[in-house]
């Protein structure tokens, strides 16, 4: 049995006596247990010395044929706050939609949209995505930026119907 399922197993059995307001900590397990049925391997890192999370919540990396992990940085996440936990899982769970789907979760066309509801919904996000990104990073890290603002239900969906449904 992996790690992060008996990790996860554990948690989700202290939430089933926690408040609705955590729904989203359910929500998040339930798609990081989604993520390592791709196969990917699912860590929530809690070691600080771990220089790939050096000031980042979280992380994936896919190599074909070398290395497919999503890390959430525990050390720079509050895995109790149900919306920290939320954002971060949802945020790097697009980037393993756009491994899955070989590219944008979305078709390019939709690209002016994600940026105008980011805009209007998380200025920030879209000042950042604007100041730290250019070339396909930016529209790669404006889906996963949109994505975090979207209903758990309707991420869940998305990455059914993206990465489970095509194997």
């Amino acid at each position: 049995m992996k790690l992060f399922t008996t990790l996860a197993a554990a948690t989700l059995a202290a939430l089933s006596v926690t408040t609705p307001a955590q729904a989203g900590t359910v929500e998040a397990y339930q798609l990081l247990k989604m993520i390592e049925s791709t196969g990917t391997t699912v860590s929530l890192n809690p070691n600080s010395y771990d220089e790939s999370c050096k000031g980042i919540a979280g992380y994936y990396v896919f190599e074909p044929k070398v290395q497919d992990i999503f890390v959430v940085c525990t050390d720079q996440v509050n895995i109790k706050d149900s919306d920290e936990l939320w954002e971060v899982v949802s945020h790097e769970s697009t980037h393993v939609m756009q491994a899955c789907n070989g590219g944008l979760v979305f078709e390019e066309a939709y690209l002016p949209r994600t940026f105008r509801e980011l805009e209007r919904k998380a200025p920030h996000y879209a000042k950042l995505i604007d100041e730290k990104y250019t070339g396909d990073d930016t529209a790669i890290e404006a889906e996963a930026f949109w994505m975090e603002l979207q209903p758990p239900s309707h991420v869940l969906s998305y990455f059914e119907d993206i990465c489970l449904n095509k194997k």
